[in-house]
């Protein structure tokens, strides 16, 4: 049976006190807001390596963490566009700003040093007028948000440009992102990377979206909903894709195929966003 999934992902975790021992000395990694790494409870990218904190690339995406209920995280990834402004997707905003926070870390483990204390706060979210989920239709449309920090990013993350597709030559695609590394596994809040050949996506620009063959292990998966889909252009990594949706057998939904929304067609939609809401960032 085929079967559409949105791609992000919830923790039934809480984040509690985390330390070495009940006598570590060091009281200053007690009582942190993380999960150890053997309890990360979640249902990633798939086919790619862990992206430790000390990577040179440990900085291309954030994780957006949605409280919605008290009990159920939920995580999604995003990525800078300005200063103060993060680039999602639209089924992603499941929460009001309050209920949301962005952590630039690349897991939630305690062992990381991973702190919710340190996670950063959101001012305003705008979700496309026009989104669709797959409630209503046979497609997820117009899956794309943009997220509006109170202060700034760490300057150490750097602000990525809109891909032009007309500029995509023979690029591999390259995904980040924080969700499970299977369609079975449970191993999400974890940053992890992998690329796929130029042959393994094809760009259509009619529809908007961008599909992506992950039939031979790589791709996206649960939790890496919003995240970038990077080419190189010029030797610069620009962003050609918001992680959307997969499809596939109920039993293997992340090897079957990913659809992206194509970020080009909504550079002015971005823009517009961006200028009627200046007073933000």
């Amino acid at each position: 049976m085929i079967k559409l999934v949105i791609i992000g992902t919830f923790i039934w975790v809480a984040f509690t006190s985390c330390s070495k021992s009940s006598n570590d000395v060091d009281s200053k990694k007690q009582f942190q807001g993380c999960v150890p790494e053997d309890e990360l409870l979640a249902t990633g990218i798939i086919g790619g390596p862990r992206v430790q904190q000390n990577d040179s690339d440990a900085n291309r995406v954030a994780m957006i963490l949605s409280d919605e209920d008290g009990d159920a995280t939920g995580i999604c990834t995003a990525t800078l566009i300005s200063s103060r402004v993060l680039l999602t997707a639209a089924h992603c905003i499941t929460a009001t700003p309050d209920k949301i926070k962005v952590a630039f870390h690349t897991s939630l483990s305690c062992e990381s040093g991973f702190n919710i204390a340190n996670t950063q706060r959101v001012l305003k979210t705008v979700v496309h007028e026009d989104y669709q989920d797959k409630t209503t239709t046979t497609e997820v449309i117009n899956d794309i948000a943009l997220i509006f920090l109170e202060v700034d990013a760490p300057s150490s993350y750097p602000i990525f440009k809109i891909a032009d597709p007309q500029m995509v030559r023979n690029s591999r695609i390259y995904f980040y992102g924080y969700g499970v590394t299977g369609s079975h596994n449970k191993d999400s809040g974890v940053l992890r990377k992998t690329s796929l050949q130029r042959s393994d996506y094809v760009i259509k620009k009619d529809i908007e979206k961008v599909r992506v063959d992950q039939s031979n292990g790589k791709g996206i998966c649960y939790g890496d909903s919003g995240g970038p889909a990077f080419v190189l252009i010029d030797n610069e990594p620009q962003i050609l894709g918001v992680n959307s949706f997969g499809r596939g057998n109920e039993d293997k939904i992340c090897e079957g195929t990913s659809t992206l929304a194509l970020v080009f067609s909504y550079k002015k939609w971005i823009q517009d966003v961006m200028n009627e809401n200046s007073n933000f960032y």
